[in-house]
């Protein structure tokens, strides 16, 4: 949607299994992501010094946060990963909790999202 490119006002958006944030090639608000998988989502609560990135045109910033089972064909989100997103709602950590609803429907992502401090 060339809405996403142009509007300021949203920090994430999901098509799919596909988490953009709104910077980088995905939207004008200069929002980036660093990921921390070295503290639990309870307990992070300021942003890290380093490890910013923004959405380029081949990777998202948030594009690993599950993993894929070929055989299955069921995806998981990462127990480890915990985001934290500067963007248009100021600092806020995020954690995908799961890829679908209580039916097993898919394309239905559940997160965990709270703010956080500046480091």
């Amino acid at each position: 949607d060339s809405r996403m490119t142009t509007d300021t006002t949203w920090d994430i958006a999901v098509q799919q299994w596909s988490v953009a944030i709104n910077g980088g090639t995905s939207g004008s608000a200069g929002a980036q992501a660093a990921l921390v998988t070295d503290t639990a989502f309870a307990d992070l609560t300021t942003a890290p010094d380093s490890g910013w990135v923004t959405d380029t045109a081949s990777a998202y910033a948030l594009g690993d946060w599950y993993d894929y089972d070929g055989s299955t064909h069921v995806i998981t989100p990462k127990a480890d990963h915990v985001y934290v997103i500067d963007g248009p709602a100021g600092l806020i950590k995020v954690e995908m909790l799961s890829y679908y609803d209580g039916d097993g429907n898919p394309h239905v992502l559940s997160i965990h999202w709270a703010p956080v401090s500046g480091s």
